[in-house]
């Protein structure tokens, strides 16, 4: 282990020099090979990143043409000291214009485009909004560039034509602009013609990826330092992989090789990737035979509703002989690599590079960020001598959508447009003077309406499609009904008053965003603080989601459950509204962040809210709905701390009347799953309450479910801590800001109530009303101080073992007391007042009507 540790330490010293000066791998001259400093009349260099390219000035075009229509020139008159030239100037476009470019050769060109936002006399380039097309392909869609920030956007397009064009499109009453653009053609092989292995539902690419059009959103130098233009065959930049990226910084640690790397073997090239990325790398820490249950795991937040093409680069520099290196590599959740020998593809060569593409969607991160995760671990053919895995580079690009229009701009086309328009005009104006007839008609011969007329499609109830509509605007509290959206629910918002409360949906204000859209803080007129859930245009979740989360949210209403206060379907807009949690959620109270740590009596409050919440949810009609997304991070506080379950994106109604559980495909989140739903893929209301088992642990222990850089017994948080419970001695794995703050009664309820809902077959764990009994009495011995009543109750072995509240489903709670529960169920009045007095709570006190 230390001849280990110091192989580690003599690769990371020898990298620091030799990697400073490794230069371009060859000197590339492309065929087509344009580079334009826009809105200047002198040629400019980006020199600050050792780029001595030179940036023509785009006044005078000689190979190429342009466009324009209403253009000027900006100049910054403030420029930051030591600044490149080649943004301090700018082409500004008022109306739609183009640069047209000779393309001497087909196949893969790059376009670069570079953006620097000034104020400038007659210009606020903040203030541009406008979209980018280039051979036809959509490049950007609504872009604005931030203030003073370099943004440079690059784009690999296939071109089979003689000529590309790029264009500007300015939004109504906006411009769009540019600083400088590059468009060069790119070494063969750097985009293969053969298929890509698709991890995708929404893309395929049979033909390769060198006849698409791509963004590249990362370029990572994996255990390296940054790559900058001038040490790259095609001036691209590498970013430096920092600590951001790993789920887990500890997990991997960064090495680097100053040997030769033997391109030729593995089919990578220097045009592929320079000599500096395919130097550095990350492998496995920890690397013994008891710690290495583990990947590492890099995570790269993406914009939802497209598909992306992963490039992962691998050179294996840190094997004693290419054979011995085994691994496995993951996409998401999907094995790209599985048993995987580097030796295989590099003719048992070492340092011999090579690369693999994947096309992939991405992976909710959480409920409001989608995410490309990417790991590598050991695999189950790893040979003893050496459980390991690396990554020595990755790319990710995403795959553009949508077609530019062929616009022809200038004073010519201009004039077409008006006469067209005119045209389309006319003939609109005739068809609704045909349409009002033929209405007016109608309505003579058709009886009038008593029901309003309703936006919404058609959706499907309870298996049929529903199109009721509802005079009434209110719910019945504590009930869960069946009924769509298309009933009234007094829920609607005007658009004009989310943009009062977003202050235009400003972006500042923006506090997360997932496959349905952005998610923005507000306060409404009346002082009510939301958050605003967005749909964004291009959603592949869009009006699904919408429905879905309007029919589930305005059927259930109860204290302990985030509320939706209301919904816009102002077209084109599909915006869901609700509280606002002001304390954020439970995980960030307990690690990973800032927040104030709860005490005892707060995390046992928050479990028994969040309990109530599911209880509900469980019981509130006769078909139970099951949450499946039980966790810490779906556990929302208010200002007063008090929890609310919320996200239910994956919850589904239970079993029907008769029926034991429900078949479906296994949903929820890695370290909360129930084992038994895994296997058997019959989901039941118990799959629920293993969840909250291991969330209850995760309270106690203020620990992550999963931590791989643990110790092998202790990665799994419920394993860890049951083997603590089993043998009596769970103290010793709390958090240490509980220590001495416990009672020892209130920790031993609370430990066996977290056993019993972990056990192994559903049957064998409590009902979620059982464990919120139980919780509430850890409570009551927590404030009282009082002692477990019964000998038998210090039994680890009994884990629930005391008479739990009836539940009664489906019935008035407004005045029932624990005298009514006693009576009907044919029982005496229960004596110990001083437990039972705060165990009962009203449940209907906790339903608001909206």
């Amino acid at each position: 282990m230390a001849k280990r540790k110091l192989q580690t330490h003599l690769r990371n010293i020898t990298v620091l020099l030799p990697l400073l000066f490794i230069s371009a791998a060859s000197d590339y001259n492309p065929a087509d090979n344009y580079l334009l400093n826009c809105g200047s009349s002198s040629a400019a260099t980006p020199t600050n990143d050792g780029d001595n390219r030179a940036f023509l000035p785009d006044t005078n075009p000689k190979s190429f043409t342009t466009s324009f229509f209403n253009d000027a020139s900006a100049q910054d008159p403030n420029p930051p000291s030591g600044s490149s030239d080649l943004y301090r100037t700018a082409r500004v476009f008022t109306g739609v214009s183009s640069y047209k470019f000779g393309a001497l050769s087909s196949g893969t060109h790059l376009v670069r485009l570079h953006f620097y936002a000034f104020s400038s006399k007659d210009h606020n380039l903040i203030s541009a909004l406008f979209n980018v097309s280039a051979g036809g392909h959509l490049l950007l869609s609504g872009f604005t560039a931030p203030s003073r920030t370099r943004v440079v956007k690059e784009f690999p397009i296939d071109v089979q034509g003689k000529t590309v064009q790029i264009s500007f499109f300015p939004s109504q009453n906006s411009f769009a602009f540019v600083n400088a653009i590059e468009f060069f053609i790119v070494p063969d092989g750097l985009f293969s013609r053969s298929a890509v292995r698709s991890f995708s539902r929404s893309a395929k690419l049979e033909n390769g990826v060198s006849n698409q059009a791509f963004e590249t959103v990362y370029r990572i130098n994996v255990g390296g330092k940054k790559v900058t233009p001038s040490n790259d065959t095609v001036w691209r930049t590498w970013t430096a992989d920092d600590a951001s990226y790993l789920f887990v910084p500890s997990a991997g640690v960064a090495v680097s090789t100053t040997a030769t790397i033997n391109y030729g073997y593995g089919g990578s090239s220097q045009e592929i990737a320079p000599d500096s990325v395919y130097s550095s790398a990350r492998e496995m820490e920890n690397q013994t035979q008891n710690v290495v249950d583990f990947n590492v795991t890099w995570v790269m937040d993406v914009a939802p509703g497209s598909a992306y093409l992963v490039r992962l680069h691998f050179c294996d520099f840190v094997s004693s002989t290419a054979s011995i290196l085994v691994f496995n590599a993951y996409i998401n959740d999907d094995a790209a690599l599985t048993d995987f020998s580097p030796g295989s593809v590099t003719n048992q060569q070492l340092n011999a590079p090579f690369y693999r593409d994947y096309l992939a969607d991405p992976h909710m991160k959480n409920s409001t960020q989608n995410a490309i995760r990417v790991s590598v671990g050991k695999s189950s053919q790893s040979d003893p001598r050496l459980i390991n895995a690396l990554l020595n580079g990755l790319e990710i690009f995403r795959l553009t959508s949508g077609s530019a229009p062929n616009v022809d701009t200038g004073k010519k086309s201009m004039s077409v447009v008006a006469v067209v328009a005119g045209v389309i005009g006319g003939v609109a104006l005739l068809g609704l003077l045909i349409a009002a007839v033929v209405f007016v008609r109608r309505r003579r011969k058709s009886p009038k309406k008593t029901e309003t007329s309703n936006k919404w499609r058609p959706i499907l109830v309870n298996g049929k499609i529903s199109n009721t509509h509802s005079t009434s605007s209110g719910l019945v509290e504590g009930t869960v009904g069946s009924v769509s959206p298309n009933v009234n629910l007094g829920l609607q918002i005007s658009l004009t008053d989310l943009k009062f409360a977003t202050k235009g949906f400003k972006e500042s204000l923006v506090i997360g965003s997932g496959g349905f859209g952005k998610v923005y803080k507000g306060v409404l007129r009346d002082g009510t603080r939301i958050a605003v859930k967005r749909a964004s245009r291009g959603s592949r979740q869009g009006f699904p989601e919408f429905q879905t989360e309007i029919l589930l949210l305005s059927r259930i209403r109860h204290k302990h459950l985030v509320s939706l206060i209301g919904y816009c379907e102002e077209p084109p807009e599909m915006i869901l509204v609700y509280e606002f949690m002001e304390k954020g959620t439970l995980k960030e109270h307990l690690y990973g962040s800032d927040a104030p740590c709860l005490s005892w009596k707060q995390r046992l409050e928050v479990c028994i809210g969040a309990a109530r919440g599911l209880h509900y949810l469980h019981t509130g009609s006769s078909q139970a709905i099951i949450h499946r997304d039980v966790k810490s991070s779906n556990i929302l506080l208010a200002e007063d701390y008090t929890a609310k379950v919320s996200d239910f994106g994956l919850s589904k109604e239970g079993p029907s009347y008769g029926q034991t559980h429900v078949s479906t495909a296994v949903k929820g989140s890695f370290g909360y799953l129930d084992p038994e739903y895994f296997k058997t893929q019959q989901l039941t209301t118990k799959s629920d309450v293993y969840s909250f088992g291991v969330v209850l642990l995760e309270v106690l222990c203020a620990r992550p479910v999963i931590n791989p850089v643990l110790a092998r017994e202790q990665v799994n948080l419920a394993e860890w801590a049951l083997h603590w419970q089993r043998k009596g001695s769970l103290e010793k794995v709390i958090d240490p800001q509980l220590v001495g703050k416990i009672n020892p009664n209130s920790l031993r309820k609370f430990g066996e109530t977290a056993e019993k809902c972990l056990a192994e077959h559903g049957d064998d764990r409590p009902s979620i009303g059982d464990v919120l009994w139980n919780l509430e009495y850890a409570l009551q011995i927590q404030e009282t101080g009082m002692q477990r009543r019964d000998p038998h109750e210090d039994s680890t072995n009994n884990a629930i073992d005391l008479p739990f509240a009836p539940i009664i489903r489906r019935m008035p709670s407004n005045s029932m007391t624990m005298t009514d529960v006693s009576r009907m169920e044919g029982r005496s009045e229960v004596t110990d007042s001083q437990v039972f007095s705060q165990l009962i709570t009203n449940e209907g006190s906790e339903h608001k009507v909206s």
